[in-house]
């Protein structure tokens, strides 16, 4: 729990970022921050123009939604989704539409990120009895464990 009371301000940094190459023709996340507030009573993920201007909630569920992160393109999201004791994680377009659950995922608990080329995902994994690196594909496909040992594993990029 404590690492979800710095979480509002990690998000905001991390997707501040814009990764070279991105071009001012290049899809909206350059224009946006996107963060994760309770302003409403639950965790939900908003987009905002980099002025400030237009703050706009893209998710609305009775769980809580956290973690945003853009993929590579800046099309789309991936983020968790936690409707009780379990974190799942979900990938939606960047206008908060076509949302997706990644079947497979039990226990995510931090990351989640994209891959440069955008076709896999890492998080941190308690599945296991400490924290592992995994990823998978974003079509839900081909978990992997990167990481095994006895001591915890976090904070993949």
């Amino acid at each position: 729990m404590e690492l979800l009371r710095y979480a509002p301000l990690l998000i905001l940094l991390l997707t501040c970022f814009v990764p070279a190459g991105v071009s001012s023709t290049d899809p909206p996340t350059e224009d946006i921050i996107l963060f994760d507030t309770n302003r409403d009573g639950n965790w939900e993920i908003y987009n905002v123009g980099a002025d400030g201007s237009n703050p706009t909630r893209i998710t609305n569920s009775s769980a809580q939604d956290y973690g945003p992160w853009p993929s590579p393109d800046g099309l789309q999201i991936v983020f968790f989704s936690r409707p009780s004791r379990v974190n799942y994680i979900y990938t939606m377009d960047i206008d908060g539409q076509n949302v997706t659950k990644l079947d497979g995922i039990s226990g995510a608990a931090a990351g989640p990120v994209w891959s440069p080329d955008g076709s896999r995902i890492a998080f941190v994994s308690f599945a296991e009895a400490d924290a592992e690196i995994c990823t998978i594909n974003v079509d839900g496909t081909n978990l992997r464990q990167l990481t095994d040992n006895t001591s915890g594993d976090f904070e993949p990029t």
